[in-house]
């Protein structure tokens, strides 16, 4: 291309013989000289002696300083316009004045940052000698929107392009086998690219923020899509991912909110975390079998995904996958799966009914919480544990049955689960969480009223806090509550029960406004015979050596058991 056609690209005025700045070409030490010329003729040497005469040529545009083999610069191309460069190796970095940039023949790389941020750069020509476009070469070129890159180019290097905004398409010649981190990154104008299938290796980020890019196809010969490749690609609607891919990365597509369906070749393995994070416009996905492993949050914030099926080669669902799929009605769990996540299935809304398999052995913290939606789910006997807040605020729910595999119930398991009118507590349990039951307004039996196992050791306060149903078949036991009709069955309660029941007797008793001695009196009275060796630990704690018979006329025993039951625990 001519420097009358650059300039032409670029927007720049033609030079008419008036002064002006250029660039020099051919100078020994490749540095880009700038140079003021006087009003040209029709030619000539121009310096031939290799003196240039301080850039006033005989009949032609000088150059200054030593030129190569005393050659100028034939005058009838006329002179570079305004803003018009020759690049030969050295970085222009920052110069707000560059218009336009032809690639000096012979040169093989762009540097490193040659033009970084040179925010008013508009067109650029490589030659065919050039292998490699180095790190962040056009960097933060805001206003580049044409660029054409040979066919001798066999490497994009990282940030090469990051932040060009203005840049709306680009052609990736066939010879490139390589698209470095962030090459593209930020490139929000950019409408089409064509990746050639020479490429094996697309880098970190290499597109993220692409907003205008509308579709891709991902060549043949890609192994793995790397960590957020098209994060927050908003336009992307269809994307091709090939059978030669095995691993989609983290956040390889977190935010692509224009994506309504992804086909997954059966070739891939692994899906990253958060690989499809608040793919709000995504309606259906396939994950093939071959697919071992789902990382923590891939499909959260999908509202619009409405049935899924996970296949049986996973064995393991991380957490958070579907968190906050709201419109997700549907989903198979294969009995391959030993574990589910901590808030894997969270705020699924929509979700009405689940089916634990019987390979699972624990429902984690948060997993069903918030499902609004959920009426029926089937707990095998598998499970040991059910985890804090598992199906708290699980309002549908009607009905649980807990296996007697169960062994402890995790704090606020259950609650806000306002809709909970029956619930069995097996007699494997042996610990009931804080709050595990508050709030569950509809509940109105739990076994024959709260009746507590004998394998019981530990139940937290305010476990049954709120449980207004509870309070009116209380009341036909002759209790005014479920909380005094619960105390009372801690007090005849098994003994090794006692001093951990009595936590929540004490505190619900002083915000009663009973007085401290009244409060001890009861405690004394609800503890009953105390093993022996349990008082002396109790008195060894408040370094008193009172014996059993005089505990309870004991002026420490009394502000320990206040202090211990009712500030410590």
């Amino acid at each position: 291309m001519s420097a009358s056609d650059l300039s032409a690209v670029a927007g720049l005025p033609q030079a008419e013989g008036e002064e002006h700045l250029g660039m020099a070409y051919g100078s020994l030490e490749g540095e880009a000289e700038v140079v003021a010329g006087g009003a040209g003729g029709g030619g000539g040497e121009g310096g031939a002696d290799g003196e240039g005469l301080d850039g006033e040529g005989v009949d032609g545009y000088g150059v200054a300083g030593d030129s190569v083999a005393g050659d100028g610069v034939a005058g009838d191309a006329g002179p570079p316009a305004p803003g018009s460069f020759v690049y030969t190796g050295d970085s222009l970095l920052g110069n707000a004045s560059v218009r336009a940039v032809t690639v000096r023949e012979g040169v093989a790389s762009i540097g490193g940052s040659a033009f970084y941020e040179c925010t008013g750069l508009a067109a650029v020509t490589i030659p065919d000698s050039v292998a490699s476009i180095g790190d962040r070469a056009f960097c933060g070129c805001t206003g580049l929107t044409l660029i054409t890159v040979p066919s001798s180019v066999t490497s994009i290097e990282d940030y090469a392009f990051h932040g060009c905004t203005g840049l709306t398409t680009i052609a990736i010649p066939s010879s490139v086998t390589s698209i470095g981190y962030g090459a593209f990154h930020g490139c929000s104008g950019l409408t089409t690219i064509t990746i050639p299938s020479s490429v094996t290796s697309i880098g970190y980020s290499a597109f993220a923020g692409c907003t205008g890019l509308a579709a891709i196809t991902i060549p043949s010969f890609v192994t793995s899509i790397g960590d957020s490749v098209f994060h927050r690609c908003s336009g992307l609607t269809t994307v091709t991912i090939p059978d030669s891919v095995a691993s989609i990365g983290d956040r390889a597509f977190t935010g692509c909110t224009g994506l309504t369906a992804v086909t997954i070749p059966d070739s891939v393995t692994s899906i990253g975390y958060c690989a499809f994070h608040e793919c709000s416009g995504l309606t259906a996905i396939t994950i093939p079998s071959s697919v071992t492993s789902i990382g923590s949050g891939a499909f959260s914030g999908c509202p619009g995904l409405t049935v899924i099926t996970i296949p049986s080669s996973v064995t393991s669902i991380g957490s958070s996958v579907f968190v906050g799929c709201a419109g997700l009605t549907t989903i198979t769990i294969p009995s391959s799966v030993t574990s589910i996540g901590g808030n894997a299935f969270a705020f699924c809304s929509g979700l009405a009914t689940i089916t634990i398999p019987s390979s699972v052995t624990s429902i984690s913290r948060d997993a069903f919480r918030d499902c609004t939606g959920l009426t029926l789910i089937t707990v095998p006997s598998s499970v040991t544990s059910i985890e804090d807040y598992a199906f708290s605020g699980c309002a549908g729910l009607t009905t649980i049955a807990i296996p007697s595999s169960v062994t402890s119930i995790g704090y606020g398991a259950f609650q806000g689960c306002s809709g909970l009118t029956t619930i069995t507590i097996p007699s494997s349990v042996t610990s009931i969480g804080y709050a595990t039951f508050r709030d569950c307004t509809s509940l109105t039996t739990i076994n024959d009223i709260v009746t507590i196992p004998s394998s019981l050791t530990s139940i937290c306060d305010s476990a049954f806090q709120g449980c207004t149903g509870l309070n009116a078949a209380a009341q036909t036991r002759g209790f005014a509550t479920v909380e005094e009709w619960v105390k009372h069955r801690l007090v005849v309660a098994p003994r090794r029960f006692s001093v951990v029941a009595c936590v929540g007797v004490a505190r619900r008793q002083k915000y009663e406004g009973r007085g401290q001695e009244k409060l001890v009196s009861e405690l004394l009275e609800s503890l009953g015979d105390v093993p022996d060796d349990i008082l002396r630990v109790i008195v060894g704690f408040m370094g008193e050596g009172v014996g059993a018979s005089t505990l309870s006329s004991s002026p420490g025993f009394f502000s320990f058991v206040f202090n211990f039951f009712c500030f410590s625990l």
